[in-house]
């Protein structure tokens, strides 16, 4: 078989078009296509102003800018480096910027100047999802995923270990102060750049002290990213963030498009995900404009408040119960659910048949409170069924209720029909592929900044990417127009 011929020094007699060589369907021509149909109340919903100054160096376009980060972000460049070396290298960067080459800092400026435009942008993406009729309503599923923040684990450090460092550096600055000496003309001392560092060190050291007496849970702070919290994650427990996100299928009326859509985010600084199923409501009903028939999350979202946070919302939720196993059942002792509840009375009865009366409320410490029920001392003491009832040291038996109780029995009523068990198994399916995708296909296991307010920002802009290129597929089938 012979050898094709090549010739990388060829010339063209005329210059080739940029515009030939980008396939037709290509995801670069949809980026392009969304932004050229936005029109000026988009834009300012974006805040993104598009007037040039009069006068000045000219700037690149605000439209250039933003569909770089866009398409870079659907591409995996998720840096301002990387888009500047593509745009000088790639054919669709250089097709998409009208062959311009924007330097690292623009584009980080850009980004740094429109972090709220990434958060629109990413509504933007559902609003088209919903008005092009793409969004399941049957089922969607909630969920979270730990990742890493751009901060060094050494450098999370305890309180302990902050006053050490705070004395090493009060010393060293001590020192370097000591070394100052006036410049050749006369002026003033001039500040080593030693000295200067070691006194930013010291402003850090005190504002992490501040942050860590301030958060009563937290045990360390980060230097690197105050905002950071230590987090269990698959690689231990590292610096990171908790990315929230509902994920409903693209309707199923549309079989040929297939795929997911993210229809709501948030990121928190919390470890835990109780208590953040209602703000994930109110972000749904926000971007969407309505919720779910049926709302899907693990037992990690499980408890009393988000479950009357639910109920007040009128949206149906399949979560199943967490098993905690309570000193009480692993120690032989009547579990709680042996105790039956008169809501007429706002009484328990023991399974002997004895009355446990209200006794006030203590806050729990997550935005609800617990209601007490306890026994009088009397009747436990002669209670036939003391051993199995009380520990060694209670003299009558007490009831910690959530205040929610009554949205928890008709839950777990609910859960246990097969149904609720049906729906539940679908959560898993539907939206852990997500979470895959996004890590490793958009590069997303690790933020590249800092600060909670840039990591929200970088997250919306991660999960409008993979909205987008959902709707870029829907796009070459001819079933969404931007």
């Amino acid at each position: 078989m012979p050898t094709r011929r090549f010739d990388r020094s060829q010339v063209y007699l005329v210059p080739p078009s940029l515009d030939d060589w980008l396939p037709a369907d290509h995801p670069a021509r949809f980026v392009a296509d969304l932004i050229d149909a936005w029109d000026a109340a988009t834009w300012t919903a974006l805040g993104v102003e598009r007037t040039a100054a009069a006068h000045g160096a000219p700037r690149y376009a605000p439209e250039v800018l933003l569909a770089l980060w866009i398409y870079g972000f659907m591409d995996g460049r998720r840096s301002s480096r990387a888009i500047e070396r593509e745009c000088r290298t790639d054919l669709a960067y250089r097709w998409l910027s009208g062959n311009q080459q924007p330097d690292h800092n623009t584009l980080a400026r850009f980004y740094q100047t429109h972090r709220e435009t990434m958060r629109a942008l990413f509504r933007q993406t559902v609003r088209i999802a919903v008005t092009s009729g793409l969004v399941e309503w049957a089922v969607q599923a909630v969920d979270s995923t730990k990742i890493l923040a751009n901060a060094a684990p050494d450098r999370s450090l305890t309180a302990a270990q902050l006053a050490t460092l705070m004395q090493e550096t009060e010393q060293a600055i001590a020192d370097l102060e000591d070394q100052q000496t006036s410049d050749d003309e006369g002026g003033p001392p001039a500040l080593p750049p030693a000295l200067v560092d070691a006194r930013q060190r010291r402003e850090r050291i005190r504002a992490a002290q501040a942050a860590l007496a301030a958060e009563a849970r937290a045990t360390k702070h980060n230097l690197t990213d105050p905002d950071a919290q230590i987090m269990k994650t698959r690689r231990g427990k590292l610096p990171a963030y908790n990315a929230q996100a509902v994920v409903a299928r693209v309707a199923a009326s549309l079989p040929a498009a297939g795929g997911r859509l993210i229809v709501a985010t948030d990121l928190t600084t919390s470890p835990t995900d109780q208590g953040q199923l209602p703000a994930m409501v109110d972000g749904l009903m926000e971007t969407t404009g309505r919720v779910a028939d049926v709302l899907v999350a693990d037992t990690g979202y499980h408890d009393a408040a988000s479950l009357v946070g639910c109920a007040e919302r009128g949206v149906p939720i399949v979560m199943p119960e967490p098993d905690r196993a309570s000193p009480a059942a692993t120690s032989g002792r009547f579990p709680q659910a042996r105790f039956a509840y008169d809501p007429d009375t706002d009484t328990f009865t023991c399974p002997a048949g004895q009355a446990l009366t209200y006794r006030g409320a203590t806050p729990t410490g997550r935005g609800s409170t617990e209601r007490r029920y306890r026994a009088p001392v009397a009747q436990c003491r002669g209670c036939p069924l003391r051993q199995q009832c009380l520990g060694r040291s209670e003299e009558s038996r007490l009831l910690r209720v959530p205040s929610g109780i009554a949205a928890m029995r008709a839950h777990r009523r609910w859960m246990a029909t097969e149904e609720a068990q049906a729906l539940s198994a679908q959560r898993s399916r539907l939206i852990e592929p997500v979470f895959g995708t996004l890590k490793e296909g958009f590069g997303a296991r690790r933020f590249l900044r800092r600060g909670l307010a840039n990591v929200q920002s970088e997250w919306a802009l991660t999960a409008a990417a993979f909205n987008l290129r959902t709707l870029w597929r829907c796009w070459r089938l001819g079933l969404v127009s931007p």
